[in-house]
């Protein structure tokens, strides 16, 4: 059920399905949105050497919204070479 599947566990299934992202900019963002996600848990973070800072945040959102205009043109596109 996709409303109840983690995040990683749908990342795997898409790769190792053999999902098409658009790009492999596009797959690389999402498997390292996926990896600063884990470290949000504050079990996770308490752990690490090096911690994660506000602009970390502030960049992997920049890095997501971009990677999903840049999913949405390539869609777009896609629908516009279709007959």
């Amino acid at each position: 059920d996709i409303l109840k599947v983690e995040l990683g566990s749908l990342l795997e299934e898409a790769i190792s399905s053999k999902v098409v992202f658009p790009s492999d900019s596009i797959k690389a963002t999402c498997q390292t949105i996926h990896i600063f996600r884990n470290r949000l848990h504050p079990g996770n973070e308490l752990r690490q050497k090096y911690k994660l800072t506000p602009q970390v945040a502030v960049t992997l959102k920049i890095l997501l919204d971009s990677a999903l205009v840049d999913w949405a043109t390539q869609i777009d596109a896609t629908k516009g070479t279709q007959t």
